[in-house]
């Protein structure tokens, strides 16, 4: 395995694979100073052969967290839309896309939609092979943010529901379990 320092010598040689490309910029984006520089080289792994056997969706995702830091909210829409055939089945892309809906475009229909969409993903890639998913964005996200989203719509049953599906994956969450109970008297 490489450390940093070598693998930014392989990378400013021109000599790296996608694989060295991705870690390379991943790396960078940890750091937070070093965002505007990892963005450059997501940029270049994105538009590489493979980009998608080495990092499914996160590559996108941080690009568009770069941006969204940056304010460039319209690049920040472009990267998730261009490139939706390519993460369609990721329920993180589609999270991220709700929220952007919702937080930036303040469209709550499509954010709806974006997140419905979450719950239909599976996270795996064509040919079967399966990319680390961060379980959350599968289940409790989609269906906590459906159920917020529809209390600000006064859709209150229907936010009763979400909340519901939500705590069944987080069972512990006694916040979560006392706004159900709140919501149930409320319907009363």
């Amino acid at each position: 395995m490489l450390n940093f320092d070598s693998l930014e010598e392989k990378i400013k040689s021109g000599d790296y694979s996608p694989k060295e490309l991705y870690m390379y910029a991943s790396l960078l984006y940890a750091q937070p100073d070093r965002h505007d520089e990892s963005l450059e080289y997501y940029l270049s792994f994105i538009k590489s052969p493979g980009d998608m056997k080495y990092s499914g969706v996160k590559a996108y995702l941080n690009v568009h967290a770069i941006m969204m830091e940056r304010q460039e909210y319209k690049k920040a829409f472009h990267i998730l839309t261009d490139f939706e055939s390519r993460n369609h089945h990721m329920s993180e892309f589609y999270c991220t896309l709700g929220d952007y809906h919702d937080r930036v475009q303040g469209d709550l229909t499509k954010a709806i939609d974006a997140f419905e969409q979450a719950l239909k993903c599976k996270g795996e890639l064509k040919g079967g092979a399966r990319v680390p998913i961060e379980k959350e964005f599968y289940h409790f996200v989609p269906y906590m943010r459906l159920a917020e989203l529809h209390s600000e719509l006064k859709q209150l049953p229907k936010a009763l529901e979400y909340y519901k599906e939500a705590s069944l994956h987080r069972y512990n969450d006694l916040a979560l379990h006392k706004k159900i109970r709140e919501l149930e008297a409320q319907l009363k």
